[in-house]
């Protein structure tokens, strides 16, 4: 992230939607489905070099508006939203075994205090994105949307949803770019830089 959005943002994009994958934390989600992070918890680490731990991670509305209006047009009944927990390890770190079958005892903690928390995934990217985007960037709206590989409740896998996330981000862009209120994002008189 913190090579691609400062290359990207000098190539001239001013609108960032991350499509990527999760592991869904609400029980009734299905592989296949998406969910549309509003924010992010940041247990990350790397957007610490942007801001400090206390700066929040959060989705621009607008982004999730829209994303949101194209999921109930391509998705209904298959989209969730809420608070993303984003971690810096697939595996420890999202409360999973690693290769000796173990989870330390603070990651079971960890774990399930997200859980109590109500985060709807674990992700492992958007905080960065959130963070970049408020800061580095200068206001650059962002959002994010996650095909579901995975019920963390369920214990049910697959690899679905990608092409489906995709059409939402895109179609959701679109309609981002008829916003009146993006206008100096999309014509590039926003932000300023050097």
């Amino acid at each position: 992230m913190g090579i691609v959005l400062p290359e990207a943002a000098r190539s001239g994009a001013r609108i960032f939607i991350r499509v990527g994958s999760c592991g869904s934390l609400v029980r009734e989600s299905k592989v296949g489905d998406v969910i549309i992070p509003t924010a992010a918890i940041r247990f990350d680490r790397t957007a610490d070099d942007w801001a400090p731990r206390e700066y929040p991670a959060v989705a621009d509305w607008r982004v999730v508006g829209a994303l949101q209006r194209a999921a109930q047009e391509k998705a209904a009944g298959r989209f969730h939203l809420g608070v993303e927990c984003t971690t810096s390890d697939f595996y420890t770190g999202q409360g999973r075994p690693n290769l000796f079958g173990q989870v330390p005892e603070r990651m079971q903690a960890r774990h399930q205090e997200v859980l109590r928390l109500g985060a709807v995934c674990y992700s492992m990217e958007a905080a960065d994105l959130l963070v970049w985007c408020a800061t580095e960037g200068g206001g650059l709206p962002a959002g994010a949307i996650n095909a579901v590989f995975a019920n963390r409740h369920t214990n049910e896998w697959g690899m679905a949803g990608e092409e489906l996330s995709a059409e939402i981000a895109l179609d959701a862009l679109v309609s981002l770019t008829k916003d009146p209120s993006l206008a100096p994002y999309i014509s590039r008189q926003l932000p300023k830089y050097a």
